[in-house]
């Protein structure tokens, strides 16, 4: 699979979604570092566990640093686990966005200031691998929905040796609940290279705003049409006459 190289983490508010990572308009809205899982990750500059090391160097105190670990590892062995099991399902122009590692929590800096900011940018790259992780139980559920007999979750749990009770924890987090709140985004649609996977993605509470550019579709897809997303010729017709008109 392929990983977005280290870049810049975007503000998570409702954006242009990348064909690479249409995960992105799964970012939740609102708090997102809560629950059994991801409070360990609920730090900010005020309250982050700094460790001065005995060379004068500063890092994420360990035990904090440890609980991270942890997280990201089990985080990204089920991404790939389910990458594998739903790859046919799966975008093929689908790129993992930079894992938390890469921004460097586990490094040591020379100053407590630049031990906060990576620290601090680790913390926020683990939001579009929580997203990346939503889009997959979509998949998984909708793949399940496709064949019943497919028990998605014990061939994942077999594959990572991730326990259950942790995967149960994951699916009734911030992550697997579509109740919660998403940012959204603006599609392009010329260009998505995922369109068999939106309308799973109306599944969540979120708001998508597809752009068809100069030349809208002569056949919009069904779900958009039956959605009540599309308008009809003669509302078209009016909104013609009234930009004429002004």
């Amino acid at each position: 699979s392929k990983l977005l190289k280290y870049i810049p983490l975007p503000d998570f508010k409702m954006m242009w979604i990348p064909v690479e990572a249409p995960y992105m308009a799964l970012i939740p809205r609102f708090k997102v570092f809560r629950g059994n899982l991801f409070s360990r990750l609920a730090i900010n500059e005020k309250r982050l566990p700094l460790q001065c090391q005995e060379d004068g160097t500063y890092t994420l105190h360990k035990d904090v640093k440890d609980t991270w670990v942890a997280l990201e590892s089990n985080l990204r062995a089920l991404c790939f686990a389910m990458l594998d099991l739903g790859v046919a399902y799966t975008p093929q122009s689908f790129t993992f966005w930079a894992f938390p590692r890469r921004y460097g929590y586990e490094k040591s800096y020379r100053t407590p200031r630049l031990a906060k900011f990576k620290i601090l940018q680790s913390r926020d790259a683990f939001v579009p691998l929580m997203a990346t992780l939503s889009m997959f139980l979509i998949i998984m559920d909708n793949m399940e929905a496709l064949n019943p007999k497919l028990d998605w979750r014990s061939e994942v749990l077999k594959t990572t040796g991730i326990r259950e009770l942790w995967l149960a924890d994951l699916e009734s987090s911030v992550v697997g609940d579509l109740n919660e709140p998403r940012i959204g985004g603006i599609i392009h649609v010329a260009s998505c290279k995922y369109r068999r996977l939106l309308p799973h993605l109306l599944r969540a509470k979120m708001n998508l705003v597809l752009s068809w550019g100069d030349d809208p579709p002569v056949s919009p897809p069904d779900f958009l049409v039956s959605g009540g997303f599309v308008p009809s010729g003669r509302l078209i017709g009016t909104l013609r006459k009234q930009q004429l008109d002004t």
